[in-house]
């Protein structure tokens, strides 16, 4: 999640919205996920671990349903001395409502004040990052189709390796 360049890699999934279900909670935006070193658990702190990037207490930063500012949690990390790249992976409206009303949000007027919020601060990403490479040229934001992947399988998969800099054969379990 964090350390020397290409030392250690990290790979953070969040959905927008992430957490719980539209139901039960309204969603709101944190500005970045801190690592996992920096989060509690069962109210646990490990400040030696955390206190360097200024830390010393537990994040309530995610707790409930949320959306993660992609900006700001790029460029946090940067400034954390990471490689850090946004791979944002955008689907199909129709399928991604059909998908995510079923079992996220059945509130239809919720899933769209959502949607809205959420395509928004995959915008702002892709607007402030796309100028601003990571060292080494990696970008700091790509965009990736759900949908394409699963058509085109490998192929697809081995140009966004490329895209993102890395460097592997590995092919996981579409679906």
């Amino acid at each position: 999640e964090y350390g020397e360049p290409r030392e250690v890699v990290g790979v953070l999934h969040q959905s927008l919205p992430w957490g719980e279900t539209c139901q039960s909670q309204k969603s709101r935006t944190i500005p970045y996920w801190l690592p996992a070193e920096c989060r509690c658990e069962n109210h646990m702190f490990y400040e030696q671990e955390c206190s360097h990037l200024g830390f010393n207490k537990c994040s309530s930063l995610a707790i409930g349903r949320h959306m993660v500012n992609i900006t700001n949690h790029i460029q946090w990390y940067q400034k954390q001395g990471s490689i850090a790249t946004a791979l944002i992976v955008v689907r199909d409206k129709n399928i991604e409502l059909a998908s995510s009303s079923r079992l996220h949000c059945t509130d239809a007027e919720k899933h769209k004040i959502e949607t809205k919020d959420g395509v928004e601060l995959m915008r702002e990403a892709i607007s402030s990052l796309s100028s601003k490479p990571n060292i080494g040229n990696i970008p700091s934001v790509v965009i990736a189709s759900y949908e394409t992947l699963n058509a085109l399988g490998a192929p697809y998969l081995f140009h966004l390796y490329e895209e993102l800099g890395i460097s592997t054969d590995f092919i996981p379990i579409i679906k």
